[in-house]
C-alpha cells in the first residue's frame, strides 16, 4: 500500500474518532454505574459483588433519562461480574461489551433488546445459560465464541439470522432446536461444538453455509423440515476460503483435519420429510456430502412433500438449485411455487 494512502486512511480514522469524541458526553457515576451524561448510555461500573444491576431510569444533572444502551467494551474483562440484571428498557448492547468476563455464569436478556454487537459474550468461559430476548432478529458474529461451558440457550422467537462463528467452540452444547422464523445460518456458526449430537431446523430455513457444523465430531443427527433443500452457500461467495469450492456442512476450517469432515459425511444422518429425499440428493451442495443418498432418512409424513421437477429463475432460466432472489419451483404433483431467498 502506498504511503500516501496509509496517511489518508490514518487521517480519516482520526477524523472519525474525533467526531465520535465530540458527540460523546462526559462520564458521570450514579450508584456505581458509569453513564454518558448526554444519553445515559452505560459505559462501565464500579467494582460489584457478583451481581451487576442496571436500572431502567437514572437522573443525570437533574434530568431523568431512560437507559437503552450499553456501550462497546463497557464491561470487557471484568472478573467481578457473575450475574447481570438488565433493564427492561434496554435496546442495544455494544461490541465486546461482556467479552472475557470469565466468571459470568448466566445471562437473561430482556425482550426489549433489538441488537447485539459482535463478540458480545466471547470467551465467557463459565457462562452456562443464555436466554436471548424475543425481539432479537440476528445473533451476531462470534457472539458466544469460545463459551466452552455454555449448555442451555433460549433462542429468540423472532430470530432470522445466525452470523458467522456465533457459537464456535461452544463445546458443552448437546442438542439444539432452532426457532420457527430462522432463515439463514452463516459459516462455522456451530463449528467445533464437540459434544453436539442433534440439531433440528425449522421449515423456514432458506440458506445454510458450508462448515456450519465443521468439527462437530459427535454430531449424529440433523433434521431438516424443508421439502425444498435450503440453499447451501459456499464461503467462496463471501470471499472466505476462496480455494474451497467442493464444500459441505462439515468442512472443518479450524482443526484442518480432513478425516473429521470425511467421518461426519459418513456418520451423521440427515433426516428430511418423507417424499423429499430426491430433492436433497439432486441439489448442488447437498450432493457434495459423501454418501448423502444413503444417509438421508425420512421423518413423519409431510402432506405437502413432493419431488421437485424443475427450478427456474424469473427470466425462465432453468437452474439446478435454489438461487438468491426469486425461484419458480415445479413439483411432480403439478403445483408451482415461488420461493424467495
Amino acid at each position: 500500500m502506498k504511503t500516501s494512502t496509509i496517511r489518508t486512511l490514518a487521517v480519516m480514522a482520526l477524523f472519525v474518532t474525533s467526531i465520535g469524541n465530540l458527540f460523546a458526553g462526559k462520564t458521570v457515576i450514579v450508584n456505581g454505574i458509569h453513564y454518558d451524561e448526554n444519553n445515559a448510555k452505560v459505559v462501565g461500573a464500579e467494582q460489584v459483588e457478583g451481581t451487576l444491576s442496571i436500572p431502567e431510569r437514572v437522573v443525570i444533572n437533574g434530568e431523568e433519562m431512560t437507559v437503552t444502551e450499553i456501550a462497546d467494551e463497557a464491561f470487557m474483562k471484568r472478573k467481578d461480574i457473575r450475574q447481570v440484571e438488565f433493564p427492561k428498557t434496554l435496546k442495544s448492547i455494544g461490541e465486546y461489551a461482556f467479552a472475557r468476563c470469565y466468571n459470568l455464569e448466566s445471562v437473561t436478556l430482556p425482550d426489549s433488546l433489538e441488537s447485539l454487537g459482535v463478540m458480545v459474550f466471547q470467551s465467557c468461559s463459565r457462562l452456562e445459560s443464555l436466554s436471548f430476548g424475543d425481539k432479537l432478529r440476528t445473533i451476531p458474529a462470534s457472539c458466544c465464541e469460545n463459551c466452552v461451558n455454555l449448555k442451555d440457550i433460549h433462542f429468540p422467537k423472532s430470530l432470522v439470522r445466525i452470523e458467522r462463528m456465533a457459537f464456535l467452540f461452544c463445546e458443552s452444547l448437546t442438542e439444539l432446536t432452532l426457532p420457527d422464523k430462522l432463515e439463514e445460518v452463516k459459516g462455522s456458526a456451530f463449528a467445533e461444538c464437540a459434544r453436539l449430537e442433534k440439531v433440528v431446523f425449522p421449515t423456514n430455513l432458506k440458506v445454510i453455509y458450508q462448515g456450519a457444523f465443521g468439527g462437530c465430531v459427535n454430531l449424529t443427527s440433523i433434521v431438516f423440515n424443508n421439502v425444498i433443500p435450503p440453499y447451501m452457500a459456499s464461503d467462496f461467495e463471501e470471499g472466505y476460503y476462496p480455494t474451497k469450492t467442493d464444500y459441505s456442512l462439515f468442512d472443518d476450517f479450524w482443526q484442518e483435519d480432513p478425516k473429521v469432515t470425511y467421518d461426519l459425511n459418513h456418520t451423521c444422518t440427515v433426516y428430511v420429510p418423507e417424499g423429499s429425499e430426491l430433492n436433497y440428493e439432486n441439489s448442488t451442495g447437498w450432493n457434495k456430502i459423501d454418501n448423502v443418498a444413503s444417509a438421508i432418512k425420512t421423518v413423519q409424513q409431510n402432506k405437502d412433500a413432493s419431488t421437485v421437477v424443475a427450478i427456474y429463475d424469473l427470466q425462465g432460466k432453468k437452474t439446478d438449485r435454489l438461487q438468491k432472489g426469486v425461484n419458480v419451483v415445479h413439483y411432480t404433483n403439478g403445483k408451482t411455487k415461488k420461493i424467495s431467498l
